[in-house]
């Protein structure tokens, strides 16, 4: 790098916020098409992905990152990616799942449970988050529920 700042700026800055955006972009469009091409999009990316697993296989050998067991070729198929710039491919493909997961009839339903002490700063913290939630533009049809002692 030529300065500080500039280095700063690329490596801590810049680069941290590209992972997020790849995704959400993803996520953006299937959300156009309300969720209709989710099958179709995880088929195209599960073939180009699979393609690419089988294009960096010799680079996978000459390296010596092929796995060892079933476990670790599992893990590195399905979580890591099979080569470190794979990563994309894994990540997408269980983030998008999970948004048909939790549609149901035409809503998307997500339980957060929290598990923790039950406080006064608690409790204050979780009103502030719904009334800011509440008072947003972007989440007008968002409905958010807290139960306090809910059953698991």
């Amino acid at each position: 790098t030529y300065t500080l700042l500039g280095d700063l700026w690329l490596t801590r800055i810049l680069a941290r916020v590209a992972v997020p955006f790849f995704l959400m972009v993803s996520g953006a469009y299937l959300a156009q098409q309300d969720w209709r091409t989710l099958g179709r999009f995880w088929k195209r990316t599960l073939v180009l992905y699979l393609c690419a697993v089988a294009a960096y296989l010799p680079l996978n050998w000459y390296s010596g990152t092929l796995p060892r067991t079933l476990g670790q070729g599992l893990r590195q198929l399905l979580v890591d990616g099979t080569f470190y710039t794979l990563w994309y491919f894994p990540a997408v493909l269980l983030g998008v799942s999970e948004a048909g997961i939790y549609r149901l009839n035409g809503r998307f339903r997500l339980r957060v449970i929290l598990k923790c002490r039950n406080n006064r700063r608690l409790r204050a913290l979780l009103r502030q988050a719904v009334a800011e939630g509440e008072a947003g533009r972007l989440f007008q049809k968002t409905s958010v529920y807290i139960d306090m002692n809910g059953e698991l």
